[in-house]
């Protein structure tokens, strides 16, 4: 039978022929002939985890010819074969006022299913056609780690977790050689990208590295075979940027004479690689104030890094109130703030 597929995310739609009016000798001639249409399952689904989902509407000719649907919600019952020759009643399938049916039973092997009807006194029994339902073994990723976070430009992700698949008896570890490519999708992009593959080993664990150069998610595929089912792993949104954070920060003396200089200084750091150092020189520094009251923060100008990290910049006394060092950041370095200083100027 040529059965056609209807994309539905990892599963599909397979799809019975559609209705056509049996026969004349199909029914008793003071019988309603019955069949049903729109028969479809998804397929592959997961064994001991998915339904087989069969769906269809039972529909009669009417007086003029045309399929009405079988609204006296009719007695329906789900079928299963594996050769299409012997057949066994697998559950009692749900029907609404409107015709719609739908026999759902717990996936366990593949198997051909279908949905039949007695009959009544005024309407001929049917059968449907026959829905090959794929059945797999079911997996999914488990405790996946990626890190560290965020991660310096060039900077090794360790990639780490475990693939699990569902048996009649519950879940166990993948086999040893399970393969599973590594996805990277950029910021702002809707594509994923196939970085590199790795493997499982013995207990379904994988361990694999990868070099971050932007800032974007990472996931874990298993395309899954003729047996097992795919999966993909959430994905984790990794930011690439070099930390950074200030050292040191004051803004002095306090108290201080209304008019007298404030000297506000400090130290930005940096953290290429795990390590603290100081920031390199150039990088720009906001300074801002916020008088006692205030609802907001002034910025009041802006200085520069030394080599060794450090900053200076002195502003005339005017009110109590704090003041905090910012760093915008760049391509390659996070932003960052210091913690606010108050000042008494008396």
């Amino acid at each position: 039978m040529r059965r056609t597929v209807l994309s539905l995310g990892t599963a599909a739609l397979v799809a019975a022929p559609l209705w056509s009016a049996p026969a004349a000798s199909a029914a008793p001639a003071d019988k309603a002939p019955a069949s049903f249409t729109d028969v479809k399952a998804p397929s592959p689904v997961a064994a001991y985890v998915d339904g087989v989902d069969l769906t269809a509407r039972l529909v009669e000719l009417g007086a003029d010819g045309t399929p009405q649907p079988v609204t006296d919600r009719p007695a329906v019952v789900l079928q299963s074969s594996t050769d299409k020759v012997t057949w066994t009643a697998r559950a009692d399938a749900l029907v609404t006022a409107d015709g719609f049916v739908r026999g759902w039973r717990l996936a366990e092997h593949d198997a051909y299913w279908r949905l039949s009807y007695a009959g009544d006194a005024d309407t001929s029994a049917a059968v449907s056609a026959p829905v090959f339902v794929d059945v797999r073994i079911g997996t999914r990723f488990h405790n996946v780690d990626i890190g560290p976070e965020p991660v310096a430009p060039g900077g090794t992700l360790n990639l780490r977790g475990s693939l699990r698949r569902t048996l009649a008896d519950g879940e166990v570890p993948a086999k040893k050689g399970a393969k599973l490519t590594v996805q990277f999708q950029a910021e702002g992009s809707t594509t994923w990208q196939n970085v590199r593959t790795t493997t499982t080993d013995g207990n379904g664990r994988f361990a694999t590295t990868a070099t971050a150069t932007r800032a974007g998610g990472w996931r874990l595929v298993y395309p899954g075979s003729e047996t097992h089912l795919l999966s993909v792993s959430g994905d984790d949104r990794v930011a690439v940027g070099v930390p950074t954070r200030f050292g040191a920060f004051n803004a002095a003396p306090e108290p201080v004479a209304k008019g007298r200089p404030i000297k506000v200084a400090g130290r930005l750091d940096r953290r290429p690689a795990g390590t603290w150092l100081p920031a390199k020189a150039g990088a720009v520094i906001q300074v801002q104030f916020k008088a006692d009251g205030a609802s907001g923060w002034t910025t009041l100008g802006t200085t520069k890094t030394t080599s060794g990290g450090t900053f200076a910049v002195a502003f005339p006394a005017s009110r109590d109130g704090h003041w905090r060092a910012l760093y915008a950041g760049s391509t390659t370095h996070f932003d960052t703030g210091s913690p606010a200083d108050h000042v008494d100027v008396r």
